[in-house]
């Protein structure tokens, strides 16, 4: 243990956490003064959202993935998933936890699940790992002959870069869609119009019902509430079997039409759960696992490198700023003035920041990283051998909230102030402290399995 802390530079391990740190804050102060000089207005911002969500964002996954990943790669590191996977399920689980002990409404729990699930996996992990590659001779795995600093950073880049397009996979459909919807219920409010009444009247019924689906029920002969009349003066009792005849055929029918309807809404629900991003995504993949085609795009001093891909990748390192930028002008913007009628209430905001926070940056890492400590230490796994993995999974799971949030909270006009707060909180206050101490047992656990 002694001779750990003696091999540690810890100023090495501090110096890229308050260059990054520094990075994001800069970059951010720049958009808050330009929104509080009237540059960046709510209209503007939302527009400059809407351009990084269908341009900038996803030239950027394109670049980063059809460039960084091939097939090989990609078999060697199927286990990633799994563990991102379990990570995601537990973030999750934890979310749900805290927010029935903080008593959070489902849009407040769908917030803060957002926010604990959905780590930032690019800028700081990534300037942590470098640095770390570089600084402690004790990452170099005894698996790999000759093995030498510049080999594990590109590792844990690897790592992390497999584990960022996951996590932007999710974070443009679950997260996009679902988690920060901009049309999301109130707790109970969905079934209060049916629950108050044992028989619900028929405006009850007919408001809960779609167009397509009201009209169905208008063509259907079925008697009136009272019983007692039919369309067009037919009585039910003088003709039971027309009757008879006449149901079996529209059910059939309407059967048919109830399946229809049913594929129909599945299919769009399918397109609409993916975004310009995960679109972009599926994409690069389909060009990384085909040589020809990341030879055709990506092999350097080519015509089509140097045009088109320079082109997007040019489009994508802007992608990030412009996100920063936006960030800093919602903390300037009086988003209390400009939310509309929808928005959730200011009742438990600090609850949602205390669980957002918490959640993310003190409880996943202490019910995760103890169990992957006693992983690594017993399996015999390749991938978990790996000593710059361990670092990775320790600096992944304690990681801040992903500064894209903010993106998706400004597209979608949900939590904008909130989001805004939890990420200040979290790369203000949480992180230096909180990365520099994941490093460094991440670092205690390498020596530990050795």
């Amino acid at each position: 243990m002694s001779s750990l802390l003696g091999r540690i530079d810890v100023w090495g391990l501090l110096k890229p956490i308050l260059e990054s740190d520094l990075g994001v804050i800069v970059i951010a102060l720049g958009g808050f003064i330009l929104a509080k000089k009237g540059f960046l207005s709510r209209e503007s911002q939302k527009a400059i959202s809407n351009l990084n969500v269908y341009f900038f964002t996803p030239c950027l996954v394109f670049e980063k993935v059809g460039n960084g990943l091939n097939l090989k790669m990609l078999i060697d590191l199927s286990l990633l998933p799994v563990f991102y996977v379990i990570i995601t399920a537990v973030s999750i689980i934890v979310s749900y936890a805290m927010a029935r002990i903080f008593r959070l409404s489902r849009r407040q729990r769908n917030f803060a699940t957002a926010c604990i699930t959905f780590q930032n996996s690019n800028s700081l992990p990534l300037a942590l790992v470098t640095s770390l590659a570089n600084t402690v001779e004790n990452l170099k795995w005894d698996k790999i002959p000759d093995d030498t600093a510049e080999k594990v950073a590109s590792r844990g880049i690897m790592y992390l870069l497999i584990f960022s397009q996951l996590g932007q996979a999710l974070r443009w459909s679950y997260g996009y869609r679902i988690l920060l919807s901009p049309i999301q219920p109130d707790d109970s409010e969905d079934h209060d119009r049916v629950r108050v009444h044992g028989n619900p009247s028929e405006e009850e019924i007919e408001s809960l019902l779609t167009p397509n689906e009201r009209e169905d029920i208008s063509q259907l002969d079925l008697p009136s509430s009272s019983g007692l009349s039919h369309p067009g003066g037919i009585s039910p009792t003088n003709n039971k079997n027309n009757y008879s005849e006449n149901a079996v055929t529209q059910e059939t029918t309407q059967g048919i039409e109830f399946k229809n309807s049913k594929l129909k809404k599945a299919i769009i629900l399918l397109l609409d759960f993916f975004s310009p991003p995960l679109y972009s995504l599926f994409i690069a993949l389909f060009i990384a696992v085909v040589p020809p085609l990341q030879r055709f795009f990506f092999e350097e001093g080519s015509f089509v490198e140097a045009s088109i891909t320079s082109g997007i990748r040019m489009v994508g390192d802007v992608a990030v700023p412009l996100i920063l930028v936006v960030l800093g002008a919602s903390l300037a913007t009086d988003i209390g003035k400009t939310e509309g009628p929808e928005q959730p209430g200011k009742v438990n905001d600090k609850r949602v920041l205390i669980v957002s926070l918490l959640g993310r940056m003190v409880v996943v890492p202490m019910v995760i990283l103890p169990a992957f400590s006693l992983l690594s230490y017993f399996s015999e796994i390749s991938t978990v051998d790996d000593p710059v993995f361990v670092v990775v999974i320790f600096l992944l799971v304690g990681s801040p909230t992903a500064i894209q949030l903010t993106q998706i909270c400004q597209l979608n006009g949900v939590f904008e102030r909130e989001c805004a707060k939890v990420l200040w909180w979290s790369y203000a206050i949480f992180t230096p402290p909180n990365s520099l101490l994941l490093a460094f047992a991440s670092l205690l656990v390498v020596d530990w399995t050795k």
